[in-house]
């Protein structure tokens, strides 16, 4: 059965908190060579032009980041490996979980192990035998926890396996333009830089990373814009803000719409739903049922007519239609028929924000008998969601790990 929420709902999982396979298109964005997607019973991956290039095989699937994809097996014990562009395994699927890969390396764990950092040769780099659960590399440190009285404390390392910044945060982001936003003991979020000095202080209630300069925080149930230096751009006045690059989409009385980096309206808040431009020239709307496409002055270019629809990835939109996917251009003209049963948890949450992965945490297998009821369950990272989206079949739970 498949598992069917709103874009709004993914929206606000996305606020709960590149690569060999990727050319630069001509607006600066990044294209996907290959969309893995599922037919029938399991998922492959397609081209530009919808051609299977890897036969469908796998249980679940990654788009390709840094020349290669994360794969869970389709055997009686499913295991995550990892294959190349050919669908060929480089990594053998062995593995309980894993990340994808960042800055080299990717994290996994064998049943009963600690979390081990590999590369993408599969050799073993090092392992956090005393972390509870690990983040993905971003800019050359992971964030990792330890428990410290039976409740989580979040520190990070280097890329050698060197703690770099001790255990002491509640939570923690990853780190984006030399700064990570973390939260206090007593439930405040600020940012540190590379050092753990610091930088803007803790002060508000939820923060997301810095992009492009700014990053959205919330305080008192509102939504704003910072700069580098803690300073507002955009007014704490909507109930979500999203950054969407050098813009903003924005949540006011229910209605979205887009304002400026210094909070002018540009598009007026109006519609049901609404996703990200992406410094593309269209993005998706929900008018009345069905989803279409808008330019930047908000002048319908696309009808609304499809059940679901995403941000243009180059000169192609993932859609939904009739319970299958499909591809769209900017014309709104079917360039791959709505043809196959779902996309991957990865590619949708891609093509939403594509910063993401629905792979970016692990947590350990390995805990002594005697204190494994003291083990907390994994908290979701803000880089971590389990849903999946329109027309994609719920992610079992060790992919959102």
């Amino acid at each position: 059965m498949l598992k069917r929420i709103t874009v709004l709902a993914l929206v606000q999982i996305m606020l709960v908190a590149l690569s060999c396979n990727k050319i630069k298109s001509i607006t600066g964005s990044s294209m996907l060579k290959l969309f893995p997607v599922k037919i029938g019973t399991s998922f492959g991956y397609i081209n530009r032009e919808g051609k299977i290039l890897i036969n469908p095989q796998f249980s679940d699937a990654t788009i390709f980041r840094e020349g290669l994809a994360l794969v869970k097996s389709s055997t009686d014990d499913p295991k995550w490996g990892f294959i190349n562009e050919a669908g060929k395994y480089i990594i053998s699927p062995i593995y309980n979980q894993a990340t994808v890969f960042s800055d080299g390396l990717a994290w996994v764990v064998a049943e009963n192990e600690s979390p081990t950092a590999i590369d993408k040769q599969g050799n073993i780099k090092f392992t956090m035998t005393e972390a509870v659960e690990v983040n993905i590399f971003r800019e050359g440190l992971a964030s990792f926890a330890i428990l410290d009285n039976y409740e989580k404390k979040w520190g990070f390392i280097d890329k050698t396996g060197k703690i770099v910044i001790i255990p002491q945060f509640s939570k923690v982001k990853t780190f984006s333009e030399g700064q990570c936003a973390f939260k206090n003991g007593e439930g405040k979020w600020g940012y540190i830089d590379k050092k753990g000095n610091i930088t803007i202080n803790p002060q508000f209630d939820e923060a997301d990373n810095i992009i492009k300069g700014n990053a959205v925080v919330k305080t008192g149930g509102k939504s704003g814009v910072i700069n580098a230096k803690g300073l507002y751009t955009v007014n704490p006045i909507y109930k979500t803000i999203i950054n969407d690059h050098k813009i903003c989409l924005t949540e006011l009385d229910g209605k979205w719409g887009w304002c400026d980096s210094e909070g002018k309206t540009i598009i007026n808040n109006q519609f049901k739903e609404a996703l990200m431009f992406l410094e593309n020239d269209l993005a998706p709307v929900k008018i009345g049922n069905k989803f279409g496409y808008i330019n930047k002055e908000g002048k319908i270019v696309i009808n609304p007519q499809f059940e679901t629809a995403f941000s243009f990835n180059g000169n192609l939109a993932m859609v939904e239609t009739s319970n299958k996917i499909g591809f769209i251009n900017n014309e709104g003209k079917y360039i791959i028929n709505p043809q196959f049963d779902a996309a991957s948890a990865d590619v949708i949450l891609y093509l939403i924000r594509n910063d993401l992965s629905s792979n970016m945490t692990v947590k350990t297998e390995y805990v002594p008998e005697a204190e494994s009821a003291n083990y907390p369950e994994p908290e979701y990272n803000q880089d971590n969601y389990e849903e999946a989206a329109p027309a994609v079949e719920e992610a079992p739970a060790e992919a959102a790990h």
